[in-house]
């Protein structure tokens, strides 16, 4: 209970350094600030973009006509042709015809296409500069909430409560996370046929299988004996075994002197917390 009131003593405390940081931005760059009339500005992004999507349209409508056409040409010539080579070659011949036909329509959309931006610049002077500001501001407001997103997310690696309330699927997909933020390239697989591996992860060259179990109680001598199985059919460095919980003393003696790393939740938290690294839990013990 206490360390439950700690972390959340703790998202309220990002939540506010947070929102501290989001008001020093300041307010959002209106138009209005920049001398610029909200409803003729409307009428005229509404204008250009109604008429991008009249470009569209005509050449939709365009390609409807051409498509068919080309292919009937195509299949007229090839049911005239006494050459067997032009009939053989008359599928290839309607897909490349397609295809140009597409290009064709696709360059004469975008060139004739109105730039937006170009527009409301040259009818208002002002609004490079508004565009700029609100540009600057979105990006600054972003990383700050990605930077206090990221942090958020540390402090639930680092929190006991949130993994236990993980069910299997859960907690596969939290390891993944948990190996990714820590340097790994990771590739889980597909829960109907994981063939007894949850998780591929590599670094530095080296290759391993993780397995993961999300089990109330103490991992038995059997999952390791399977697991140590699937190891030799999989071409890697070595095997992981990561529980909630934690090992029998059966599991601890099988290990002895093979691949295979053991972690526990108390092993998680303490790489999050610094206590321990990563790269030391997969040594032999």
């Amino acid at each position: 209970m206490y360390e439950e009131n700690e972390f959340n003593q703790k998202i309220l405390k990002l939540e506010r350094e947070e929102q501290v940081e989001i008001i020093r931005l300041g307010e959002v760059p209106k138009l209005e600030n920049y001398h610029i009339n909200i409803e003729e500005f409307i009428n005229v992004k509404v204008s250009v973009e109604e008429a991008n999507i009249s470009n569209d349209k005509a050449g939709n409508f365009i390609g409807c006509i051409f498509y068919p056409i080309s292919i009937g040409i195509i299949i007229r010539l090839g049911l005239e042709s006494e050459n067997h080579w032009f009939t053989t070659l008359a599928v290839p011949l309607i897909v490349l015809s397609n295809i140009l036909v597409n290009k064709a329509i696709s360059s004469l959309t975008k060139s004739s296409k109105i730039n937006l931006d170009g527009v409301l610049q040259n009818r208002f002077p002002e609004y490079l500069i508004y565009k700029k500001a609100k540009d600057n501001f979105d990006k600054n407001h972003s990383e700050i909430k990605h930077k206090f997103y990221s942090k958020r997310k540390d402090l639930e690696f680092q929190n006991i409560t949130s993994w236990k309330s993980l069910n299997g699927i859960g907690f596969e997909i939290k390891v993944e996370e948990w190996f990714c933020k820590n340097g790994f390239n990771t590739n889980r697989t597909t829960y109907s046929n994981d063939k007894g591996v949850d998780i591929f992860i590599s670094k530095n060259d080296k290759k391993y299988i993780v397995q993961c179990k999300a089990h109330k109680n103490k991992i038995g001598p059997h999952t390791v004996r399977d697991l140590f199985g699937t190891f030799y059919a999989n071409d890697v460095d070595g095997c992981i075994l990561i529980t909630l919980t934690g090992f029998t003393k059966g599991v601890y003696d099988f290990v002895k002197n093979k691949p295979i790393f053991l972690i526990n939740l108390k092993d998680i938290i303490d790489v999050e917390k610094k206590v321990k690294n990563i790269e030391n839990l997969l040594s032999n013990r």
